[in-house]
């Protein structure tokens, strides 16, 4: 939670919402723990709902996260109306100020839709080949077999036959077992074997696109055996992440936190923002290479780059450095 000034910002640590945000929105929850509340229902449900509890003296004090599948939102006079339904079936009405909403994409301007509902097929078809890969391997990875006789069984021999099968073929403890064939009987696998059907290829190919459901990239889930368009390296894909999949997610959540939490007369004062610069850290190296650039060409002091690595601040470090064979472009010209 930031203070606007003149020109810039400065934290507001003093200010209720910089511990109903940074630290603990209820007594209850941390601030951690209720992000991830946030993304779970987002993610999950398309919506995210808290209740807004203020103090008596009309400051916001407390949010506390609703079930968004308990939700139902509506609009009335052209206001929103929210009715939750709580635990012991009892429904609650709650005003558009009670609550704190973070819509996802949607159609209706209401509510967001879940990115599961989106592309359940592909989610359908993973949990199909998940099954199916199973069933595979619980019947020892072999495909139908067909056991023809010369003649006709009976009731009792059909029943035998079955039964000994089952119990002595089926599963992959028993599997690559001989059979033993008897009164001319043959055997014939039927279906069509793994390579055609393309499992394994199946099962990479939902991997992926689970993956650019969520946005997510491969090597966050463990898929690191084909290139990908998000950057050459692991850094360049962590940057990839920042800015194609959580960047709308932080934005959508701070521009809700500035429209719901804060009083009209508070927006103009009071900005709302994550930080991000822990995703953009890279190695100590290169970082120190950076931080020497920011100091000589007086972008930061030597006191800012300290606190950037959570190290106290020393005195006489707070005055900014920069090179004696510079000067602005307007300044005066050395006489020869």
């Amino acid at each position: 939670t930031y203070r606007r000034l003149t020109r810039g910002k400065e934290r507001d640590v003093n200010s209720p919402y910089y511990v109903l945000l940074h630290d603990m929105p209820n007594p209850e929850h941390t601030s951690m723990v209720y992000r991830e509340f946030i993304m779970g229902h987002l993610l999950g449900w398309g919506n995210h709902f808290s209740q807004k509890i203020w103090d008596r003296r009309g400051v916001l004090r407390e949010l506390w996260p609703l079930r968004p599948d308990r939700m139902q939102v509506f609009r009335k006079d052209g206001l929103r109306q929210y009715i939750y339904t709580e635990m012991n079936g009892n429904k609650r009405t709650f005003r558009q100020e009670d609550i704190w909403h973070i819509p996802a994409f949607g159609f209706d301007g209401l509510v967001g839709y879940s990115r599961i509902t989106l592309a359940r097929n592909a989610i359908g078809l993973s949990m199909a080949a998940e099954k199916y890969g199973s069933h595979f391997y619980k019947n020892g990875a072999n495909f139908d077999i067909a056991i023809t006789h010369p003649g006709s069984l009976g009731d009792e021999a059909f029943k035998h036959l079955n039964e000994s099968v089952k119990e002595q073929h089926t599963g992959v403890d028993n599997s690559h077992k001989p059979m033993i064939l008897e009164e001319g009987m043959s055997i014939e696998k039927i279906g069509i074997p793994p390579d055609d059907a393309q499992f394994i290829e199946t099962r990479r190919f939902q991997l992926g696109e689970i993956a650019r459901m969520f946005r997510v990239p491969p090597h966050m889930l463990g898929d690191v055996d084909r290139s990908t368009s998000w950057g050459s390296g692991i850094e360049q894909q962590e940057l990839g992440y920042l800015s194609h999949t959580l960047r709308p997610w932080l934005k959508r959540i701070e521009q809700g936190a500035q429209k719901d939490l804060l009083l009209e007369s508070e927006r103009k004062d009071i900005v709302i923002e994550h930080l991000v610069e822990d995703f953009l850290r890279t190695d100590i190296g290169a970082r120190m290479a950076a931080y020497v650039s920011a100091i000589t060409n007086g972008i930061f002091t030597r006191n800012e780059v300290r606190e950037r690595e959570n190290l106290l601040p020393i005195d006489g470090l707070d005055r900014m450095l920069m090179p004696l064979n510079m000067t602005t472009v307007d300044g005066p010209e050395k006489k020869p």
